[in-house]
């Protein structure tokens, strides 16, 4: 049943949405501290220290891993740490800056809607996020279903 319901666009969506919903209930400038700024820079120092730590095994175009030495006359190309440091702050950075702007955005919503006097801002916000990414999954998924395309792997994720 579990197997059925996780297949199911309706549920995905439905418990996407309520997950959302409910985490959007409390504002973000009311986190403690440590979450808000474990979430603004830990994600993004963790992603980059993830890039660095994989660019280390590509080292090559032709599929050579970092450990093994390329063969002569091969064009290997290898990374310092340095250049894999710099590769994988491009993505952190990214992620830091899309989280300030979602900060930023979170506020921006509610003064707006204070502004309208709609009652009880922060659930029609949190209701409004909930239906509008249940809907996205739920749409996401029978779109995948149409096209025939599988579910996201380990093994098929970048195909």
């Amino acid at each position: 049943m579990i197997h059925r319901l996780t297949r199911s666009p309706r549920a995905a969506g439905t418990v996407t949405g309520i997950l959302v919903g409910a985490s959007s209930v409390i504002p973000v400038r009311r986190w403690p501290r440590p979450l808000h700024r474990g979430v603004l820079w830990g994600f993004p120092l963790a992603v980059a220290g993830t890039s660095a730590a994989a660019l280390r095994h590509v080292s090559s175009a032709d599929g050579h891993s970092g450990d093994h030495a390329p063969a002569e006359g091969s064009a290997a190309t290898v990374l310092s740490p340095q250049a894999r440091v710099a590769i994988g702050l491009g993505p952190a950075v990214l992620i830091h800056l899309a989280t300030r702007v979602s900060y930023w955005v979170d506020d921006a919503v509610e003064v707006g809607l204070r502004r309208l006097r709609v009652p009880a801002p922060r659930l029609v916000y949190a209701a409004g996020a909930g239906l509008i990414t249940g809907l996205q999954v739920a749409y996401d998924m029978r779109q995948r279903e149409r096209s025939g395309a599988c579910e996201p792997s380990a093994e098929n994720i970048w195909d």
